[in-house]
């Protein structure tokens, strides 16, 4: 006698295929929609911010970190090191996080 029933209770082998398949598909999709937020975040351009604006650099920088900040005068030999671009970036950001991303620029 065959088995025709459908649903949640049918433990034929296709169910099995079927659930991997939609699991399978998930996590491919997981994963694309990760890789995509990763490159648009390593994709941004900032406006370039030059060495002379250090001081507005730190300003905004210890605005964010708050207690979390260095010393002013140990913020500035940073901002002098880093890049046009990654200063851009520090005065784009808006919270830790962002200030993260642009050391890794």
């Amino acid at each position: 006698m065959k088995n025709y029933s459908f649903g949640k209770n049918n433990k034929t082998g296709k169910d099995k295929k079927s659930a991997k398949i939609k699991k399978t598909g998930s996590t491919v999709l997981l994963t694309s929609i990760f890789a995509v937020i990763n490159l648009s975040g390593c994709s941004e351009s900032f406006q370039p911010v030059p060495v002379s604006q250090c001081g507005k650099v730190v300003k905004h920088t210890t605005s964010i970190l708050k207690k979390l900040a260095k010393p002013q005068a140990e913020m500035i030999q940073e901002c002098r090191k880093f890049t046009d671009e990654q200063r851009g970036c520090a005065m784009q950001a808006s919270i830790v996080h962002d200030l993260a991303k642009c050391a890794k620029l």
